[in-house]
């Protein structure tokens, strides 16, 4: 797969995407909520990589940090497709991540369906907790 089947893929749908770098795009998913900055990387090492990086940053207190990972951890158990992640700068990050071998457009479509329900489903309340950041992508 190459980023060219991820762009004729959105193209087909109709949704407007950013090129960032040769391997590299970003599309805006309107949710009933908000509108979710969604990044799209064709891994040249044979991996289709989706995040959603929300802008929000995991607590630095140590007890506020627990119960905040304890609510990630919770979200991942129960969700199909995506995984909650935490970056070196503390950044809440949405992600998936498939070998690009076997994946078709129809898979494309549901990793991105998934990452932004689940983004615009938890975005309030894992806000509610920390801090926001600035420009997502």
């Amino acid at each position: 797969m190459s980023t060219k089947l991820v762009e004729d893929y959105l193209e087909s749908v109709g949704w407007e995407y950013h090129r960032l770098s040769a391997h590299s795009l970003r599309i805006w998913w309107q949710g009933p909520h908000r509108s979710v900055p969604i990044c799209i990387r064709v891994d040249p090492e044979g991996f289709l990589a989706v995040a959603v990086v929300s802008g929000l940053k995991a607590p630095e207190d140590p007890e506020a940090a627990s119960r905040f990972f304890r609510r990630l951890m919770e979200f991942n158990y129960r969700m199909m497709m995506a995984k909650y992640a935490i970056d070196d700068d503390l950044d809440v990050i949405l992600a998936a991540e498939y070998p690009i071998a076997t994946l078709d457009k129809s898979q494309i479509r549901d990793v991105i369906s998934h990452l932004a329900h689940y983004a615009d489903k938890h975005w309030d309340e894992l806000g509610a907790e920390v801090a926001q950041g600035d420009d997502p992508c």
